[in-house]
């Protein structure tokens, strides 16, 4: 028998090509200075970081608004402005998502394009999570004043919200320039808010898991105070929410669809050319949200406005001027609406119902009917809160006379949205009380 076979071989390596050692050198300097960039950073104070990275967020979401105005800019053959103009435009648009309203010389313009608002959002998330992820996974102090809350999370936020203010208020100075020129002291004092949600995000989220309980008396107090239901409860609304607006996302793409020759033909009065084209098409996209939020309050009945004195309802269609804009092209024909189109008004009412089956799944079948009624009661009032919101954020001013309010009747749509979402809800957990709760006979 031949000895060499018998002997095991090591199993065979990797191929080393000599390309790949020159390829790790060649990239070796570069990472070098970043790692010690970032080193820099991470050795820093805590406050210092903080700021600069929310700086960073809030120079990041601004460049890229402001390349696409600025190729907006290039793009309209009929522009008579100046590249600076062009680029204290894209600043002023910059602060539009964030809520500040703009002066344009024949109004106000604060119709918030809010579905761009997520991008600013998203870069200070992104932002916040590489601060958490710096600080130490235990607290070295507590503030017992506020819930036993870390004190260096307190600075890193309160950091990261003075950081983007800061910044916003630069961007600010610089977008005086443009015709829409900011309106102070809301262009100081509206961005930070989104820098405290982005930085709440990302407590939420796993760029805060490793610091453990972050106010451990503040949790202890809302564990005792709130009941066991509460959460399943802001779920479902949340879930309740979400599934509304997705039904006027849907809506306002079919009517699209179904009346595509008359927004087509809109689009072809504009005269733009080719990528003056797509950047309206970028813009329409961005005011979906505000479309479909229009839609919904359609649905639930107080309908919206395209300018003072002009409504769409359910019951008739009094449009006035329309501005030349394509997606307003799927509006009918002014005039009554068929009755049979009240029967709407029962979407979100089935929606309320869904929400409270969702809300009350998770009680016992003993739990008496006033519970049940409670937790499906608060899943339609966190619903009915967070459309009135998003119905207040998608309505505004696009100047003076006829267009200085368009969008929804915030007040009567917050009032029939929650009445028929709560109707739903209750009368899913007296159906369910009534079916899943056992007799004695």
């Amino acid at each position: 028998m031949d000895q060499r076979r018998a002997t095991p071989t090591a199993a065979p390596g990797p191929v080393r090509r000599p390309w790949h050692r020159l390829a790790r050198r060649g990239w070796q300097p570069e990472r070098d200075e970043q790692d010690a960039a970032e080193n820099w950073l991470r050795a820093a104070p805590l406050w210092l970081r903080s700021g600069l990275a929310a700086a960073g967020a809030a120079a990041a979401s601004a460049a890229l608004v402001v390349c696409v105005v600025f190729i907006g800019w290039m793009a309209a053959a009929y522009s008579t402005g100046t590249g600076g103009q062009a680029t204290a435009t894209g600043f002023a648009a910059w602060l539009l998502t964030h809520g500040v309203p703009l002066d344009a010389g024949f109004g106000p313009l604060n119709l918030v394009p809010w579905l761009l608002t997520l991008l600013p959002l998203t870069c200070c998330v992104w932002a916040a999570q590489w601060v958490l992820s710096s600080l130490p996974q235990r607290a070295e102090t507590r503030l017992p004043n506020l819930g036993g809350i870390r004190q260096d999370v307190v600075i890193a936020a309160g950091a990261f919200a003075v950081g983007y203010a800061l910044a916003s208020t630069l961007f600010a100075l610089l977008a005086r320039a443009s015709a829409p020129a900011p309106i102070w002291p809301a262009a100081a004092l509206f961005p930070p808010v989104i820098a405290v949600l982005g930085f709440a995000e990302a407590l939420r989220s796993d760029g805060g898991v490793h610091l453990g309980s972050l106010a451990p008396r503040a949790a202890k107090l809302v564990r005792a105070r709130l009941p066991l239901w509460w959460g399943t409860s802001v779920r479902s609304g949340l879930w309740a929410a979400g599934a509304l607006f997705a039904v006027g996302l849907l809506t306002t793409s079919v009517l699209v669809v179904a009346q595509w020759s008359r927004v087509t033909a809109v689009f072809h009065t504009l005269h733009t050319g080719a990528l003056g084209g797509v950047l309206i098409i970028v813009g329409t996209l961005l005011y979906s949200g505000t479309a479909a939020m229009w839609v919904t309050s359609w649905l639930a009945g107080p309908g919206f406005s395209l300018g003072v004195g002009s409504s769409v309802t359910l019951a008739e269609v009094q449009p006035g001027p329309v501005p030349p804009v394509p997606i307003l092209g799927v509006l009918p024909e002014p005039g009554p609406l068929p009755a049979a189109l009240w029967l709407l008004v029962l979407v979100p009412v089935v929606a309320g119902a869904i929400a409270g089956y969702r809300a009350t799944r998770t009680l016992t079948n003993l739990a008496p009917l006033r519970l049940k009624a409670a937790s499906a009661g608060t899943a339609a009032l966190v619903a009915g809160a967070v459309l009135t919101a998003l119905g207040a954020i998608s309505s505004g001013s696009l100047g003076s006379g006829q267009l200085a309010w368009v969008g929804i009747p915030v007040g009567w749509f917050a009032l029939a949205v929650t009445a028929e979402l709560l109707l739903g809800a209750l009368l899913s957990a007296f159906v369910a009380h009534r079916l899943r709760t056992p007799r004695i006979n």
